[in-house]
């Protein structure tokens, strides 16, 4: 079965030493923030002034469908454990990759081995997007 099949993103879990595709997923929302660090004083020229070093974070909610393989068998495992996953996922036009916490997973039905889900990643750390 082709999980990306009719999905915006390509979900894959890092397992050894490669990403091994997990599901095919439908963005609900995707949130990035930073935490801005203001340096501005009284003896600066009465503009704001900010570094761009603050922390950065990534939020993604996400339905679709998991296919049962061993990134599937990884994910419920990283569920259950509650362990920070190794993420890659993949769009038309991103590649995101990074190390993402699992706030939040549910499964609402199965059909020829592959699961309906929704999910909640946030970011854990420094996350890239090429």
């Amino acid at each position: 079965m082709n999980a990306e099949l009719g999905r915006k993103w390509r979900l894959a879990i890092k397992v050894g030493a490669q990403y091994v595709t997990f599901a095919g997923a439908q963005e609900e929302s995707m949130t990035f923030t930073s935490d801005i660090i203001d340096r501005t004083d009284e003896e600066i020229d009465g503009y704001r002034h900010v570094l761009a070093e603050g922390n950065q974070k990534m939020d993604f909610n996400l339905s679709g469908v998991a296919i049962d393989n061993s990134g599937y068998n990884a994910l419920i495992t990283a569920v259950r454990n509650q362990d920070i996953i190794d993420m890659q996922a993949t769009t038309r036009n991103w590649v995101v990759t990074g190390l993402f916490a699992i706030a939040s997973y549910s499964e609402t039905g199965s059909d020829k081995q592959a699961v309906t889900f929704s999910a909640s990643f946030q970011s854990d750390g420094a996350w890239s997007i090429a």
